[in-house]
C-alpha cells in the first residue's frame, strides 16, 4: 500500500505506529455492552404502549432504575447530511470495506 494512501486511511498516523488494525464486527456474531442497554429498552417497550415521541422518552428512562438512562432530546439542528460532499470528495470503490472484518496496515 502506498503512503499516501495509508495517511488517507488514518490521517495524523502514518509513522506513528509499526502496525494499525482496525476490526470490525460481524453482524450477528457479536456482542457489545449496548446490546444489553437496548435490550431492557425492547423489554420496557413491550409492557408500555408510546403513542406520541415523548412517551418513548418515558420508556428509555424507566428501562433502568440505578441509574436511569439518560435521553437528550435533540432537533434536526444536530443532524448534517453529509452524502453529498462524501460523494464529491471521497473514492472508496476500490476499498471494498463492507467485505472486510479486518484492515491491518503495517509499517515496512
Amino acid at each position: 500500500m502506498k503512503e499516501d494512501t495509508r495517511e488517507s486511511l488514518l490521517p495524523g498516523t502514518y509513522g506513528v505506529y509499526d502496525v494499525i488494525q482496525i476490526k470490525f464486527l460481524t453482524s450477528g456474531h457479536s456482542f457489545m455492552p449496548c446490546d444489553k442497554d437496548f435490550a431492557l429498552i425492547e423489554k420496557r417497550k413491550r409492557v408500555m404502549k408510546s403513542f406520541i415521541p415523548d412517551d418513548l422518552v418515558n420508556v428509555i428512562q424507566s428501562a433502568r432504575y440505578n441509574p436511569p438512562f439518560e435521553v437528550i432530546k435533540m432537533t434536526d439542528f444536530g443532524f448534517w447530511d453529509i452524502k453529498r460532499p462524501a460523494d464529491l470528495l471521497l473514492n472508496i470503490s476500490k476499498l471494498q470495506i463492507s467485505k472486510a472484518a479486518t484492515i491491518r496496515i503495517e509499517k515496512k
